[in-house]
């Protein structure tokens, strides 16, 4: 055995110290009195500052805040809130009025062509009745002067032509027949025409008269073509009376609580009590009267 271990196995020996148990060493291994090994001293110190430094960690520390920063957040909640809601309601009020304009933009587009039609069919009418008058304005002025009507007798004739036919032309001016709301809508779409208002035709649809023609779009007759030659035409006007149904409910409905109801313990007014009182009296007085009357007669007979 050689002098190193021999020097190591006494230093064990006087330690008391198991060297197979060196790194199991803890607070309990260490009998009162006892010096710790270096190794094992420096764990032990080590150990209590670890303990403290994990409780300060664990330790939650409470967020205080004053009355003046807790009013100001809630006002920067109410400002956010408050932008977000504008921006939805931009978002949809743009969408809201993207339909519209499409809806508009889809009747218009439709009508555009009827219109033009009307406007044709106008001109050639009232270009045609001006040869007629004018034909027979000048037959009449030779018959009486006898001889061709002269340049300025010509004029006058033809000014008064014009006159007369620019009235009747006021007076043949193409109505357009719309839904309320898209009359109110199309007001300023169209110039020279009449728009006239009716509850009767659907806000997809419309009517176009002028003097001598009628044009007209009904959506739900163009629904049940297309229903006709797909072959679901069934489907489509069980539909259609379905969407109708729902728009005369609604409109049953918003009537109905426009009217307002009259209680029933309501007091009559003075006006209505002294008007009844009159007719029970005018009642009884010509009551008396027949009873006086028919007294008479039968004294009488």
């Amino acid at each position: 055995m050689s002098m190193e271990v021999e020097i190591e196995k006494y230093r064990y020996e006087l330690l008391d110290f198991d060297p197979n148990n060196i790194f199991s060493a803890n607070n309990d291994d260490v009998a009162e009195g006892q010096e710790p090994v270096e190794g094992q001293a420096e764990v032990l110190e080590a150990a209590p500052e670890s303990a403290e430094q994990e409780a300060a960690v664990e330790e939650v520390v409470a967020v205080t805040y004053s009355e003046d920063e807790l009013e100001q957040a809630k006002a920067q909640m109410r400002k956010e809130g408050f932008a977000e809601g504008l921006k939805q309601a931009k978002s949809e009020y743009e969408e809201i009025s993207r339909q519209q304009d499409l809806q508009n933009a889809t009747i218009v587009q439709a009508m555009e062509g009827k219109l033009l039609e009307a406007v044709k069919y106008r001109k050639l009418e009232v270009e045609h009745m001006r040869e007629m008058i004018s034909a027979l304005s000048f037959a009449v002025a030779r018959k009486v002067i006898s001889c061709e009507p002269g340049e300025e007798l010509a004029a006058q004739l033809n000014a008064q032509i014009d006159k007369m036919l620019k009235d009747i032309d006021d007076d043949s001016l193409p109505k357009i027949q719309l839904n309320p709301e898209m009359a109110d809508r199309l007001a300023d779409k169209f110039k020279n025409v009449e728009i006239v208002k009716d509850e009767a035709i659907l806000p997809s649809d419309f009517k176009i008269a002028w003097s001598s023609g009628l044009a007209e779009r009904k959506m739900d007759e163009l629904w049940s073509e297309i229903g006709h030659v797909l072959g679901v035409e069934n489907l489509v006007k069980e539909r259609q009376e379905e969407v109708l149904s729902q728009i005369q409910e609604e409109k049953l409905a918003s009537e109905a609580a426009a009217v307002q109801e009259v209680p029933n313990d309501a007091e009559p007014s003075e006006e209505v009590v002294e008007a009844a009182s009159e007719i029970e009296d005018n009642m009884i007085n010509n009551e008396d009267a027949n009873n006086e009357d028919n007294k008479i007669e039968e004294q009488d007979g």
